[in-house]
């Protein structure tokens, strides 16, 4: 069976290396993929154009930082470069969708190298989503057994994301938008922050459902916290911050904080207005706990996925309970 090698070259932004890195290699094994990560050097003949060199000298070696680095992909297949003398159309078909199979699980790798990089070396600054670094040049799929390459190429990470056409920039959002930006403007809400991060987590190719449901829960618990403190009720003020403020000297479960606290405080309760959506909040947070305590019977993915949808649901609750109370009497 023809061995094939997906080769893909990203561009990284400060990713600061020691200088014995520049020519060294790692492999490793994904699925059916054999994989090869390498940092090209300042003397190899890549192909590519001439931008490559002057970007690797000027700025890699000299500031200590990687700017580009090679990620191959080899696995066995039916297509070699035989094949598509023979049937062009045939192979240019099969040879996208598998070199696109291996631009996802290349780029899944490479997000989690720069986590890695993040979490053991300190380099916080780095963004691991996908869409944070790029092809230098487009992807491509060689026949190992011929040196050959077969006629497809990769120029693209992928299509842009799929947005609800309520999530697009429009005229309203933005003529109102100075509010936020000018002098007097409030500051970004903190659980509406972290839940966008959770949406970004979940939605990335492949998805890192477990991080976004913990980021989710913690969204709803800062949000639920900050709603109690808007208490109407000015007697209650008190209670409420020694509440919050002192968390160990009270045991009450998370999900009790949208329900029977939330009715003595406000008097309005989750559970009561929508059933469905407390019982998937309960979820959300049953979920965090067995992924924080490591539990041998993880969640299913649906699961994930489905109790980070709750979460968005739960912040519009609360942001409508806030409009609907009457500030305390000064």
């Amino acid at each position: 069976m023809p061995r094939l090698a997906a080769e893909f070259y990203f561009e990284l932004n400060n990713v600061v290396v020691s200088p014995e890195i520049p020519g060294l290699s790692v492999r490793f094994h994904r699925g059916r993929f054999d994989c090869e990560m390498w940092s090209p050097t300042a003397a190899d003949k890549l192909p590519t154009n001439g931008e490559f060199d002057k970007l690797l000298v000027s700025v890699g070696l000299q500031m200590g930082t990687l700017p580009v680095i090679r990620v191959t992909l080899r696995f066995d297949s039916d297509l070699s470069a035989a094949t598509s003398e023979a049937n062009e159309a045939k192979a240019k078909e099969e040879g996208l969708a598998a070199l696109e199979l291996a631009f996802k699980e290349a780029s899944a790798a490479l997000s989690e190298f720069i986590w890695w990089t993040r979490i053991r070396k300190g380099q916080v600054w780095l963004n691991a989503h996908p869409d944070s670094f790029r092809l230098f040049q487009p992807g491509r799929l060689l026949d190992e057994d011929l040196d050959q390459a077969l006629p497809v190429e990769l120029s693209r990470p992928g299509p842009l994301p799929t947005v609800p056409a309520k999530g697009a920039i429009d005229r309203e959002f933005f003529e109102t938008i100075s509010g936020l930006l000018g002098d007097g403007r409030p500051d970004l809400p903190p659980a509406e922050s972290l839940y966008a991060d959770a949406q970004q987590l979940a939605s990335e190719e492949p998805p890192d459902l477990k991080k976004a449901v913990l980021i989710a829960a913690i969204a709803c618990e800062a949000k639920v916290k900050e709603t109690l403190r808007k208490c109407p009720r000015a007697e209650l003020l008190p209670m409420v911050d020694l509440f919050l403020n002192h968390p160990r000297d009270f045991t009450v479960a998370a999900l009790c904080l949208f329900t029977d606290v939330m009715m003595v405080v406000m008097g309005r309760s989750l559970k009561k207005e929508n059933a469905g959506l407390s019982k998937r909040i309960g979820k959300l947070f049953e979920h965090r706990n067995a992924i924080a305590h490591s539990k041998n019977q993880a969640p299913s993915d649906n699961e994930l996925r489905d109790a980070v949808e709750a979460a968005k649901l739960a912040l519009e609750w609360l942001d409508q309970v806030q409009r609907s109370a009457t500030p305390p009497a000064p």
